[in-house]
């Protein structure tokens, strides 16, 4: 597995906006091993918020999703069982 050294180099960032950079962003992510996600919406309770942003990066790059703007249907499964693990406390509820 890759070493992250975060903290040694500068990683540049991508706003995305578009469906078409959405598209490019979803097949650079889907080349590595090892991404860092994190979720900005407006409100800790999962039942009454809104999710704003989503941000996945890779040790060179991170791409900011802007979710008022995009469907972030492209985001394969595996993006989204991570967001739903990090997001939502666990329950005996499967996610598919």
């Amino acid at each position: 597995m890759p070493e992250l050294k975060l903290l040694e180099q500068k990683t540049s960032y991508e706003l995305i906006e578009d469906p078409q950079k959405l598209g490019f962003a979803v097949e650079e992510l889907k080349k590595h091993d090892v991404l860092a996600v994190d979720l900005e919406a407006t409100s800790l309770d999962p039942h009454n918020t809104i999710i704003l942003l989503v941000q996945i990066g890779t040790p060179e790059r991170a791409y900011v999703f802007d979710a008022r703007k995009l469907d972030l249907a492209p985001l394969d499964c595996a993006t989204a069982a991570i967001l739903l693990t990090l997001y939502f406390p666990p329950s005996p509820v499967a996610y598919l």
